[in-house]
């Protein structure tokens, strides 16, 4: 299955099975409203939004074998992606194994 390469303006391309995501820069529900929040550490901070990661696939490596496309909204596992800058944006490299859902329209 011929998979599209990585954008060049990105110039990025994923090894492997990897999958390289942009992803959201949503604010999370807790920071909606900082004047009526409570403050708790990290550890605290646990609820159904640090459950998963949401972003947009951007490239696919050569050996993903599951049903993706460039331009798909996917969540990630939240402990299960490496992040890294490149050109001024965040991006993040996941195995194809560690996309739990596509979101559909």
């Amino acid at each position: 299955m011929a998979r599209e390469p990585a954008p060049r303006a990105v110039g990025l391309r994923p090894t492997g099975d990897r999958v390289l995501i942009r992803p959201d820069t949503q604010t999370p529900p807790y920071a909606a409203d900082p004047a009526h929040q409570i403050v708790l550490p990290e550890r605290y901070a646990y609820g159904p939004w640090d459950v998963a990661h949401v972003g947009t696939v951007v490239a696919l490596g050569p050996s993903v074998t599951v049903p993706l496309t460039v331009g798909d909204r996917v969540r990630y596992g939240k402990w299960s992606f490496a992040k890294f800058p490149h050109a001024g944006q965040e991006w993040v490299i996941v195995h194809q194994a560690d996309i739990l859902v596509v979101e559909e329209a």
